[in-house]
């Protein structure tokens, strides 16, 4: 059914599709799709470098961008204001960032019984399932969902993001989502 649901929400009505569908490809929690903000997009190194303030975790974090969701973004161009700093508008305000219930309703609307913050676990459960299929590890999974992986030393001497094997995860998830 994840499938479908992905295949109904590009063809939604509205920009909102825009959202959801950066919400389903990324894994990220509802709450930073709608405080995305056009300032922390790198378009030269194709990344999103979103504060700490931003993230639940308190810790920087950097989205690596693949070619579906630069497109997205492109398409949100057209839709931002001059005076919009969010990525993701309101579909009845442009110059306003949209709700979390902007992104649940647009879903149930769509006669699916699936929550956004529900993405994060469809992400994990199939990434994890496959993951002979895609061959990354558990820390890229994880990593992508922003979790704090590993024990107190062993994040003390981690380094990596992960950058350029989660790209290629998300890419891998995009293709597992549009057969």
């Amino acid at each position: 059914e994840i499938k479908k649901l992905y295949k109904d929400i590009r063809s939604y009505p509205s920009i909102t599709k825009y959202a959801l569908q950066f919400l389903a490809l990324t894994a990220l929690r509802p709450g930073n799709i709608q405080n995305l903000k056009w300032e922390w997009i790198d378009w030269e190194k194709k990344v999103i470098n979103i504060p700490a303030k931003a993230m639940k975790a308190r810790k920087p974090y950097r989205l690596p961008l693949t070619n579906t969701l630069i497109s997205i973004l492109e398409e949100m161009k057209k839709f931002s204001l001059p005076i919009n700093i969010y990525v993701f508008c309101s579909p009845i305000n442009f110059a306003r960032k949209m709700s979390e219930n902007t992104l649940n309703q647009a879903i149930k609307k769509l006669g699916y019984n699936h929550r956004a913050h529900g993405w994060r676990a469809s992400f994990s459960t199939f990434a994890y399932e496959h993951q002979k299929e895609h061959g990354f590890s558990s820390e890229v999974i994880e990593t992508q969902l922003a979790h704090v992986i590993g024990s107190k030393v062993t994040r003390a001497y981690m380094r990596s993001d992960f950058l350029e094997e989660r790209r290629k995860l998300l890419e891998w998830w995009e293709r597992f989502l549009t057969p």
